[in-house]
């Protein structure tokens, strides 16, 4: 399961550390080290494993006191009062760029951090955002306001989570394919891991402006130009800030904690997480996979609701998410084996690139072709080609369990990115 977890600290020297006195300060701040690194992921473990996985990743801190138990703290924080003190937070988060900017490098250097931001902005929403607690209305109403928060709160949530996770990932598996150079060297990390950050923001960024309207379409507004103009006209600003966080990040885990002088703190928080894990995706072990393929089709219809202009559309996209559903899982005939094993020796992250890329090239004509008509059908189609590549690239479907210390993410992608002409029909 492990691909660079440090080796497990000597139980002697674990005993001394905890046997260790100090103020009732230094007592609580352990008790929130371990709670947001080792309690809070093992609750979540058998519903979430992912994510508490992520949880693990800001475990690294827990050596600069008091940043590590204080630093989820703060992620809650500035995603709680995202509304009332970031400027230009009227509707949702993509208005403010300081916003935006504070979320993906704060994800960055620890994804604990991100997540507690992306919790902390959906409470303070909720409370301090438009239609806050709306109860009043038909069902319907109350569809459409929820259906727009929710798509608001996952496309927030691939900067904070999944980016950093799948950017990881590929770091871990392009540092060990180069021939002749070693791959622990951090500065080859650190340029992969920023490259891949870099890349994810910049599909992220072309795929909010159009992913974003649900939150204002669904309840008949129009989009405000501020949710859009920031991630439209303010890309090398958002790519450049997930770069140099990423590099930030390598370098800070490689150089600045052993040099702290309590390095078995941390090794003694990640070996009392390898000791909690063993539920991991117990919940999902017990699902039928038909239903996480219709769960999953919900979440991929729902998120490219910005892009239909008639509940058509949604039953296409649907459609579609359910059959490459049956087919990677193999309840329909799919892929042949051979071809299968050779595609998965190819680095995901090349793959990854491919399918976008080939995915946005094809968009790019269909809108050319069609964009005329002033709907955003186009992007939709293109969007589901996307789809389809990524099957072709990704045939075999993998649950596994990574370890919290390379935070390496499932074979997940976030919403394609459409032609940013798009965003004004």
């Amino acid at each position: 399961m492990t691909d660079e977890l440090p080796p497990p600290p000597d139980p002697a020297s674990r005993q001394d550390a905890d046997a260790k006195p100090g103020t009732a300060a230094e007592a609580s701040l352990d008790r929130l080290n371990r709670f947001w690194y080792v309690k809070l992921p093992a609750r979540i473990d058998p519903w979430l494993p992912g994510t508490a996985d992520a949880l693990h990743d800001g475990v690294w801190t827990a050596d600069i006191t008091p940043v590590g138990a204080l630093l989820p703290v703060a992620g809650f924080v500035v995603g709680f009062f995202a509304h009332p003190v970031f400027p230009g937070v009227t509707n949702v988060w993509s208005e403010s760029l300081l916003f935006i900017l504070v979320a993906v490098g704060i994800s960055i250097l620890s994804r604990t951090a991100g997540i507690m931001l992306l919790l902390g902005y959906i409470v303070g929403d909720l409370l301090f955002g438009p239609d806050f607690f709306v109860f009043a209305g038909t069902f319907q109403r109350l569809a459409k306001v929820y259906g727009g928060k929710l798509v608001s709160y996952l496309l927030l949530a691939i900067p904070t989570v999944f980016s950093p996770l799948m950017a990881r990932k590929w770091t871990v598996q392009l540092a060990r394919r180069i021939p002749g150079i070693d791959p622990t060297r951090t500065a080859l990390r650190a340029g992969i891991y920023a490259a891949g950050c870099g890349v994810l923001a910049w599909f992220w960024a072309q795929g909010t402006i159009v992913l974003i309207r649900p939150l204002f379409v669904w309840v008949d507004q129009s989009p405000t130009v501020e949710a859009v103009s920031q991630v439209q006209t303010r890309g090398t600003t958002i790519i450049l800030t997930t770069v140099i966080a990423a590099i930030a990040r390598v370098f800070l885990d490689e150089f600045f904690v052993p040099k702290s002088g309590s390095v078995t703190v941390v090794n003694a928080l990640r070996a009392e997480r390898e000791e909690t894990d063993e539920r991991q995706g117990e919940f999902w072990d017990k699902v039928p996979q038909p239903a996480t393929i219709v769960g999953t089709a919900g979440l991929v219809t729902l998120l490219l609701g910005g892009t239909y202009t008639s509940w058509v559309d949604a039953a296409i996209v649907a459609a579609a998410a359910l059959a490459l559903g049956a087919l990677r899982i193999g309840l329909i005939p799919g892929l042949p084996k051979a071809y299968r094993d050779q595609v998965e020796r190819i680095p995901s992250m090349f793959r990854f690139l491919a399918a976008f890329f080939v995915g946005l090239i094809v968009s790019q004509t269909i809108v050319g072709q069609m964009f005329e008509s002033g709907s955003l059908r186009p992007v939709m189609i293109g969007a589901i080609v996307t789809f389809v590549l990524f099957y072709a690239l990704f045939p075999s479907q993998q649950r596994s369990v990574t370890p919290a210390a390379d935070s390496v993410a499932p074979q997940m992608a976030p919403p394609p990115s459409p032609n940013p002409a798009a965003a004004n029909p």
